[in-house]
């Protein structure tokens, strides 16, 4: 009975358990899309964060220090997803799903940068602002999904 109750809480932890992202898997993400919206020169770094480091709402930020070219970007850890997910009241996603939308948010991220030059203004307006993520959202589904 021991052996069975075991082995059950082996086989449901491991169903829930949310996919590891290792720093190196992150890295080659950033690597390779920082080749392909040629940001070379930038100094690009990701990592994940908790729910509770990131702006309400969203799944990853970045923040650029533009004269010296460094940007971090900070992808929502895999492990709080669940709760993220309650309190937005979107339905569970599957390891493979969560590793797209971190991608897909690292390549959010790397867009917004590639964007900079054109909407250099401090002062922006709600509706610019808007505008920017709508083209930034396009792009990077672009960029993943070419083919829907």
């Amino acid at each position: 009975m021991r052996r069975l109750l075991l082995s059950l809480l082996l086989l449901t932890s491991s169903v829930f358990a949310a996919p590891v992202v290792s720093q190196h898997w992150l890295d080659a993400k950033v690597h390779y899309w920082s080749h392909v919206l040629r940001l070379e020169d930038w100094d690009i770094r990701a990592y994940t964060a908790h729910a509770y480091e990131l702006k309400d709402e969203t799944w990853g930020q970045s923040r650029r220090v533009i004269p010296v070219r460094v940007m971090i970007i900070l992808v929502l850890d895999p492990a709080d997803y669940p709760e993220v997910e309650k309190i937005n009241g979107t339905p569970p996603k599957s390891d493979k799903e969560i590793l797209a939308d971190i991608e897909d948010t690292i390549v959010h991220e790397l867009v917004h940068l590639r964007l900079r030059d054109l909407v250099m203004c401090t002062d922006e307006s709600e509706e610019e602002r808007l505008a920017e993520e709508l083209t930034v959202n396009r792009i990077t589904a672009a960029l993943l999904r070419p083919n829907k």
